[in-house]
This record gives C-alpha cells, sequence and structure tokens, in this order.
C-alpha cells in the first residue's frame, strides 16, 4: 500500500509530507520527504509504476559504489587477454570520474560531462563509452537501478573516417627487402592473404592447404603485451572465419620461410625459438623495417590489409569476393571502407543515362 503522510516537524511550524511504500521483496516500508504534498504524491505514481512493471530497484541497493559496478563487469565479461587489458585502461577514466558515487545517483547530465571532458580522440571516446554502459547494464541486471540507464541519448563526438590510402606496390617491395628473417613471412601473410596482425599471428602450417592453394582463417593469437602466456582464441567475428584463396608467391614464401625456421609451438609460422610472436614484437619488427625502408612513420601491420584489399579491387573482384577474403560482416562494411578504390564508377554512371538518349544508344537500336 502506499499513501502520503503529513509530518510536523518539532519546531512545530514545519510541515513535511512523507511517501510512503512499501518493497514487495522484503515487505519493508519505505518514505521520501518533500515540501509540497503533489511532490509526494508524484513520487508515489513513479514508485508504484516501477513496482508493477518490474524496474524498481530499492534505494539501498542504488547506494552502491560506480567502482564496484565496475568492478563487476570487468569480473563477468568473457574477455581475450588484450580486449580484458584494454577495458581496464578504458575504464580508468571513468573510475577516476565517478569514483564511489552511489551508481542510482549519477544521471545523464552527468554522463555527459564525463564524456565531453574525456581528452581523447572521438574513436576512443567512443570504446570508453561502451564500456561504461556496459557498467551501467550491469547494475541494471542486478536490480540496482530502474528504468533506462543514464547512459541513453548521450552525445558522443562524431568520428570522421578518412579515406583509405593504400600502400603502393613499391613500398610493399621496400618493406618486403628491409624486413629481417623471420618476420618477413609475416609481411607476407599481411600482403599476400589480408590477415589481420592476430590472425597472422595464429597462423598454423595445418591451416595452410597447399595442394588446393588457400588458408583456412579459423582463429587468432592474443597476448597481451608483458604477458608471458598467449592462446588461441575465435576470430574477431563470425564473419571472420573464411578461407582465402593463396598466390602461389604467398605459398612459396611460406615453404620457404618454414624450410628455413622451422615451426613454433603447435605449428605456428610466424615464431622466434619456437615462441609465437606476441603484438609487442610485432611492433617493434615492422617499425624497424619501417624505418630501414624509409616509410611513413604512419604504417602499421594494418596496411598490408588494406593494400591486399586494394590489390583484389584492381585486379576486377567484385564487393563479394573481397568481402568474403576480408571477412568482412557484411559487403557495406567492405564498401564503406573501400568504395572509393572501386575505378570507372562515375563513367558507368554517365553512361547509364547517355545509352537511353544518344542516338546510337539503346532507344536507337530498337528502332
Amino acid at each position: 500500500m502506499a499513501y502520503v503522510r503529513r509530518r510536523l516537524l518539532k519546531d512545530g511550524k514545519t510541515v513535511v509530507y512523507l511517501a510512503m511504500w512499501r518493497e514487495r521483496a522484503q515487505g519493508k516500508e519505505l518514505s521520501r520527504s518533500f515540501e509540497r504534498k503533489a511532490d509526494a504524491e508524484r513520487h508515489l505514481v513513479d514508485m508504484q509504476h516501477r513496482l508493477l512493471t518490474g524496474t524498481y530497484a530499492p534505494p539501498r541497493l542504488g547506494r552502491t559504489p560506480f567502482s564496484e559496478v565496475a568492478l563487476r563487469y570487468r569480473q563477468r565479461g568473457n574477455w581475450r587477454p588484450r580486449t580484458h587489458r584494454t577495458v581496464e585502461e578504458r575504464l580508468r577514466y571513468a573510475i577516476a570520474h565517478f569514483g564511489d558515487r552511489p551508481i542510482a545517483s549519477i544521471r545523464k547530465g552527468d554522463v555527459q560531462s564525463f564524456v565531453s571532458g574525456l581528452p581523447l580522440a572521438p574513436n576512443t571516446v567512443r570504446v570508453v563509452m561502451q564500456h561504461v554502459s556496459g557498467v551501467f547494464n550491469t547494475a541494471l541486471d542486478d536490480g540496482l537501478l530502474g528504468g533506462r540507464i543514464p547512459c541513453d541519448g548521450v552525445r558522443l563526438p562524431r568520428v570522421d573516417a578518412p579515406p583509405i590510402f593504400p600502400m603502393s606496390i613499391e613500398q610493399i617491395d621496400a618493406l618486403l627487402s628491409a624486413t629481417t628473417e623471420p618476420f618477413k613471412a609475416a609481411i607476407v601473410i599481411g600482403a599476400g592473404l589480408g590477415l589481420r596482425q592476430s590472425e597472422a599471428a595464429g597462423l598454423t602450417v595445418d591451416r595452410v592447404d597447399f595442394l588446393r592453394r588457400s588458408v583456412t582463417v579459423d582463429r587468432q593469437w592474443q597476448q597481451a603485451t608483458g604477458s608471458a602466456t598467449g592462446a588461441f582464441t575465435s576470430p574477431k567475428t563470425e564473419a571472420s572465419t573464411r578461407i582465402v584463396p593463396a598466390d602461389q608467391w604467398v605459398l612459396d614464401h611460406l615453404a620457404a620461410h618454414i624450410q628455413q625456421h622451422g615451426l613454433g609451438a603447435d605449428g605456428v609460422l610466424i615464431h622466434r625459438d619456437g615462441v609465437p610472436f606476441d603484438s609487442a614484437k610485432f611492433g617493434y619488427e615492422l617499425r624497424a623495417a619501417r624505418r630501414r625502408a624509409g616509410l611513413p612513420e604512419s604504417i602499421t601491420f594494418h596496411d598490408l590489409r588494406h593494400f591486399f584489399a586494394s590489390a583484389l579491387i584492381h585486379a576486377g573482384c567484385n564487393v563479394k569476393q573481397v568481402q568474403a577474403a576480408l571477412g568482412h560482416k557484411s559487403a557495406k562494411v567492405t564498401l564503406d571502407i573501400y568504395g572509393h578504390l572501386w575505378p570507372g564508377e562515375e563513367d558507368r554512371v554517365r553512361d547509364a543515362i547517355g545509352r537511353l538518349f544518344r542516338p546510337d544508344g539503346l532507344r536507337g537500336a530498337q528502332g
């Protein structure tokens, strides 16, 4: 039962109105005071609505600190090693900002102020907010919050993705010439198969079919920087599992690499003394080769994947073939990233109308 009680304070002059309601779970009666009766009544209507719709959260649970809920979120996530470290790095901004503040006291305006004050790139801000939203959703799942989370509707900075300008074949040749063994095979895998860095690190010999000239990508190697151990994990997305056609140039390089360096743990191709390369080793080797080749410092291993995609497009492969080779979820993703690289589309657009209305066009041919 919910009702409003009028109470006279000890000074004998001040009147307050208590909104009284009873929790269903424990049957405990709770109250909240208001200066105006109308405000108390509105509060009760809101409480009754939440009780009926199952969105009610006991006030005592809403006092749980943000930092404690953030810890629950991190502990419950089925994170890969590198992702777990990224989650900790991104959430530290929110933990430093909200700290031990009660989770239920944080409003949308508070989250908007937090986002607006982050000294980070737009893409990074979006990653931070992804995990902050995860914290509040954890609170919602645990019954610490009622209704919507305060992240809903928060304005995020716009991300202006610059167009991709793939490396030239001359730059790839320079990088290959400047790369030392055994890392040269990684450059071949990146440029010749379009594998992501973690996919290249986890490529094992049993996934290379030299007879059918194809490479199966169905896992990746994950090892956090500074960690002594790593593990094979599933690919980045479900669509990332794929079979990539392999040119003989790639296969010959891999065969020579195996003959010279042998195989690492579990048959992994890219290794040193049997130990797979982690992300730190990849970064170190690529920076060294890039420096020796005199290439721009902006070039990363992912640029080899861009080169691979541009080579397929230049060879006349359609968008579905490029999508499948890259392991994108949809052709839209492929077009969003590489659509500007398909040549001749402007002429096709012009010709579509011109063929109808030119004297020698389709209309004239039909006449």
